[in-house]
């Protein structure tokens, strides 16, 4: 998603900004955030950044930094770096149309469910890469960040969703189908029925923290809940997964420190 390079200084003395600035002024205009800043009497002028500049635009970004003095880096002294990053949005264009076609599978799998328990939390659980209202820009923003860093989370088909609030979850399988599910009101994980899944839960008792519990699946644990320590939610849930063919419940406690 972006990239850093070193600047080789044009000269043994100090940084000039507009060596760089100016030429990136005339291909992309001003910059759209710029600050020029002193360098303090008692700092090292090379681990100073006197000036910062970025330019923006919906599909790139261009940042640029030059340093109090030279500074020391692998392959000799730099001036400076000129970093160039781009959009989510478009780096996920190429994987959107899949994830969408999993969203709309699981959303057709899930209309008559085989098994579905809800459980009720302590307090609202947190919805991956949404916060605030969910405005339309605010989903199309979500719907990157899955589709690029975490498509096997999907969306909650709707009539799932209908079932819960901000504050639960749910287990539900279709044998129809050859699945089962975990749910939160936005976002769904999907498992193939016998397929090996570790489960982890956690309890963590009060220490200089209030403590917690919390039941997370799939890879890293990307999909979790969490509630109070000694949640009997999140008990039940453990106990019904343990249950399920090919999933392991992994336990974990200690004290919130």
């Amino acid at each position: 998603m972006g990239v850093a390079f070193e600047l080789a200084p044009a000269e043994t003395g100090t940084p000039e900004p507009e060596t760089w600035a100016a030429p990136l002024s005339e291909r992309l205009g001003p910059p759209d955030q710029m600050t020029r800043s002193e360098i303090p009497s008692y700092a090292d002028p090379a681990n100073s950044v006197p000036f910062w500049a970025r330019w923006e635009s919906p599909e790139i970004s261009v940042g640029l930094s030059i340093f109090g003095g030279l500074r020391k880096v692998e392959g000799g002294q730099s001036a400076g770096i000129l970093s160039l990053g781009w959009s989510t949005r478009l780096a996920a264009q190429p994987y959107m149309e899949e994830w969408r076609m999993h969203v709309a599978r699981l959303s057709a799998m899930a209309e008559r469910p085989s098994q579905l328990r809800t459980f009720v939390l302590d307090w609202p659980q947190n919805t991956y890469w949404l916060t605030g209202d969910a405005s339309p820009e605010a989903l199309a923003a979500r719907e990157a960040q899955i589709s690029l860093y975490q498509p096997a989370l999907l969306d909650t088909p709707a009539n799932i969703a209908a079932k819960l609030n901000p504050q639960s979850f749910a287990l539900w399988n279709s044998n129809e189908h050859g699945i089962w599910c975990a749910s939160t009101l936005r976002d769904s994980v999907m498992f193939e029925i016998g397929r090996p899944v570790q489960a982890t839960w956690v309890e963590l008792l009060p220490a200089k923290g209030a403590g917690y519990a919390m039941l997370q699946l799939g890879k890293h644990g990307f999909w979790y809940v969490q509630a109070r320590h000694g949640s009997r939610a999140i008990r039940d849930a453990a106990e019904m997964l343990a249950a399920f063919p090919g999933v392991t419940v992994k336990q974990e406690g200690g004290y919130d420190c």
